[in-house]
């Protein structure tokens, strides 16, 4: 920075050769070429570790569920019962065993009291 007594300011004189200057504007372009280029790899990082953890979700939902119809098969219990005790209709029990969608802890909580059995979640790190 230098003091201009003509301008009566700062001004930032640059004193680089043009082949210099034009070098560093080559590696600005090529930084920000890298940027954009690790932000896009980043994200689909991301989103693979996302689908990676819903699909071990949908894993575990789906065998909590089998042991949840076992259960329920084993204590002769029908669809139709447990579709009362959860207050929902008959269908949705069974679109529930079928699998056709992932079901909520929540769900899985009430369809465990329907049958009568302890659901009990254990968290790990």
């Amino acid at each position: 920075m230098v003091w201009s007594r003509k301008w009566k300011m700062w001004l930032d004189v640059d004193d680089r050769s043009p082949a210099r200057r034009r070098a560093d504007e080559a590696i600005a372009r090529r930084a920000e070429r890298e940027k954009r280029r690790f932000v896009s790899r980043i994200k689909k990082d991301v989103t693979r570790q996302e689908e990676l953890r819903a699909k071990s979700a949908q894993r575990i939902a789906r065998r909590v569920l089998e042991s949840l119809i076992a259960a329920r098969r084993k204590a002769g219990l029908t669809q139709s019962t447990v579709a009362r005790r959860m207050g929902v209709p008959q269908p949705v029990v069974s679109r529930l065993e079928l699998g056709s969608h992932s079901p909520t802890l929540t769900t899985l909580a009430r369809y465990a009291d329907a049958i009568g059995v302890r659901l009990e979640v254990w968290g790990g790190v």
